[in-house]
């Protein structure tokens, strides 16, 4: 175990432990008790634990002042599942409530109302994080540019914590996906490989996939060996991915799907139209990905002078209470 001291040159007063064991030509400790006075080997014991009690004080409180630490240390473990990066769309229209596409043929103002997309979509998420409980998130939100809201780690509160601030403001009006991926690959870049590797992609809308981006995206998604998930929240009168459309330029979404499709790599995409969907794709996505992944856990500096305040408090109470019953002893005599 390493150890540290954050005042090591406290620890020369150490020797001062040997003064209880020291011959000064007199009895330093009086036996409190008459009974023990009366066996002489029982006293004799008596009186060593007494002084190794004082030592042991001594020692105590000169540790305690040098403030010993554990440093940081970095451990290895073993979880199930994936290094998940959930890659959220916070465009105004997620701020809209699910207008499913089953009820089309019913009036808007007529429709019940619900929560939004995206409050659905942080709840879901909220229940899926619980239910990992060894995974590690990270999580990106995005609209016109992206905000990395969280960078990975296995600590559930901090990343129930993401998920809620990601409701906070107004969304834009514009979903640039590309950015928003990008950015959410960045996350393994340069990092060893160690287990499944996925993103998770919530939106309802796409922007215009550039030319120019796409071998850059098909590189980094093979090299980094992500799987891409899409969980696309269909609108009310939203082209359906599966749609044949002439002109991509006014169905972008179907740009996007078609990419993720012919990129060779893990993909898979669900079309959500009201929360049970939503439910079921990241119930899906929960099953396909519980797979060993191994991960590095950082864990902070511990200082532990308490745990040896307390120990010396143990030790003073000791002699407290021998001190008592000497002064009662003499009071009887």
């Amino acid at each position: 175990m390493n150890l540290g001291f954050t005042y090591p040159w406290v620890l020369m007063f150490l020797p001062l432990a040997v003064l209880p064991w020291l011959n000064w030509g007199k009895d330093a400790i009086k036996i409190p008790s008459l009974w023990l006075m009366q066996d002489e080997i029982i006293s004799h014991w008596f009186e060593k634990m007494l002084q190794l009690v004082i030592s042991l004080l001594i020692v105590t409180l000169v540790l305690a002042i040098a403030t010993p630490f554990r440093p940081q240390q970095t451990i290895e473990r073993t979880g199930q599942g994936a290094e998940i990066i959930l890659l959220l769309d916070r465009s105004r229209s997620m701020d809209q409530p699910f207008v499913s596409m089953r009820n089309k043929k019913m009036p808007v103002l007529a429709m019940p109302k619900s929560l939004s997309k995206g409050t659905v979509a942080r709840n879901l998420l909220s229940e899926f994080v619980v239910a990992r409980k060894n995974d590690r998130f990270g999580m990106v939100v995005f609209s016109t540019r992206p905000i990395q809201v969280l960078s990975l780690t296995d600590k559930q509160e901090t990343v129930l914590a993401a998920i809620d601030a990601g409701n906070v403001g107004r969304g834009l009006a514009e979903t640039d996906i590309t950015s928003g991926v990008i950015e959410a690959l960045r996350f393994f870049d340069g990092k060893d490989y160690r287990g499944s590797r996925i993103v998770v992609l919530i939106s309802d809308g796409a922007s215009e996939l550039r030319v120019a981006d796409k071998a850059k995206l098909i590189d980094a998604l093979k090299r980094l060996r992500v799987s891409f998930y899409w969980i696309y929240i269909r609108s009310r009168y939203a082209v359906d991915l599966f749609e044949t459309v002439a002109d991509m330029k006014y169905a972008p979404q179907q740009e996007w799907h078609r990419f993720f499709a012919n990129a060779e790599i893990p993909y898979r995409v669900y079309t959500a139209e009201d929360p049970k969907d939503l439910q079921a794709a990241i119930a899906d996505i929960n099953r396909l990905q519980n797979l060993p992944i191994l991960y590095q856990d950082v864990i902070p500096r511990q200082d532990l002078a308490e745990y040896l305040y307390r120990l010396a408090a143990v030790l003073l109470i000791i002699l407290l209470l021998t001190q008592i019953f000497k002064i009662r002893q003499d009071a009887w005599s």
